[in-house]
C-alpha cells in the first residue's frame, strides 16, 4: 500500500509542477493505474482517496490565478536563468573581497501605518474607517540602504523626501547643505 500511495503522490506531484487541474477522480484513476501495475486488486473508494488527502495534506482550493503553458515553459527557463547566474556569480564572488560586494534596496516608509480590514455589518454596502490624515497613509517616504556582503552598511543612506514643485521644505533646507 506505501508503493501505491507514493506512487500515486509522485502522479499529484508531477501534475502540480505542470499547474494541471486535479480532482478526486483524477487519484481514483492514478490509484487503480498503479494498483494494477503492482497485482494489487484496489478499487480507491471515497474512504481512502480522502485519508491519501489527509495524509498528504492535500486540500481543494480556488483558483487564484490562470497560466498558459507558454507562461509555464517562460517560468522554467527563468528558474534555469537563476540557477546559471547564481552559479556564476558565487564563483566570480571568489575573486573579490566581502566589503568589496554591495547591495542595495529601497523600501517605502508609510507616514501612518493602518489595517485596510475591519470587522463590520454583514451585507454593508460601503464600510468606511477613520484615520487621522488620508494623505499620510496614501503617501510614503523612500528609503535607500547599501549593505555589503559581510552586513556593514555602504556609505551614506538614501532617503527620497516628497518635495511640492521640486524644492525642499524650510525644515529640510535647514537640516541638508545642497
Amino acid at each position: 500500500m506505501s508503493e501505491l500511495k507514493n506512487a500515486v503522490f509522485n502522479r499529484f506531484q508531477k501534475a502540480r509542477e505542470k499547474y494541471l487541474p486535479i480532482h478526486d477522480r483524477d487519484l481514483k484513476r492514478w490509484a487503480i493505474h498503479e494498483s494494477r501495475k503492482i497485482n494489487l486488486q484496489f478499487n480507491a473508494s471515497k474512504y481512502w482517496i480522502n485519508k491519501f488527502k489527509k495524509d498528504h495534506r492535500i486540500v481543494t482550493r480556488h483558483v487564484t490565478k490562470l497560466v498558459t503553458s507558454r507562461k509555464i515553459n517562460q517560468r522554467l527557463n527563468i528558474q534555469k536563468s537563476l540557477a546559471e547566474f547564481r552559479v556564476n556569480v558565487n564563483n566570480e564572488l571568489e575573486n573579490y573581497e566581502k566589503r568589496e560586494v554591495l547591495n542595495f534596496d529601497q523600501m517605502g516608509i508609510n507616514h501612518e501605518i493602518f489595517s485596510k480590514r475591519t470587522l463590520s455589518h454583514c451585507g454593508e454596502k460601503e464600510t468606511l474607517m477613520s484615520v487621522n490624515s488620508e494623505f499620510k497613509c496614501t503617501h510614503s517616504h523612500t528609503v535607500m540602504p547599501g549593505i555589503t556582503l559581510d552586513g556593514k552598511q555602504y556609505g551614506k543612506l538614501f532617503i527620497c523626501l516628497q518635495e511640492k514643485d521640486n524644492k525642499f521644505g524650510p525644515k529640510i533646507r535647514e537640516e541638508v547643505k545642497y
